[in-house]
């Protein structure tokens, strides 16, 4: 459900089952790890990884211009249109590509 920084390390936000979501504890990773844990702590981690990494793209317009030459679009999109303006095609073309998105 959550996780935060707990000194060098991490803790885990623990949903229990059956009991309201206002009963939520939190429990320091070395201790879930200890209690057999690892796959869902590694699960969880891979999950929050991903979360981080999604913004840190670079969107500038250079960018983005080479990643549309490479496609075969014209990079003089980048410049001037905004991808949602695309032509439904051509805006089904730069959902692939990272850092675009419509």
């Amino acid at each position: 459900m959550g996780r935060q920084k707990l000194k060098k390390s991490f803790q885990y936000e623990i949903k229990w089952r059956g009991l309201d979501h206002k009963f939520n504890t939190w429990i320091p990773r070395e201790e879930l790890l200890d209690k057999g844990f690892q796959k869902l702590v590694s699960q969880f981690d891979d999950l929050e990884a991903s979360r981080e990494g999604a913004g840190q793209r670079d969107t500038s317009a250079n960018t983005i211009r080479k990643h549309l030459e490479d496609i075969g679009l014209d990079g003089d999109i980048a410049q001037y249109n905004e991808i949602a303006g695309l032509s439904g095609g051509l805006d089904d073309a730069c959902i692939a590509i990272p850092g675009i998105s419509s």
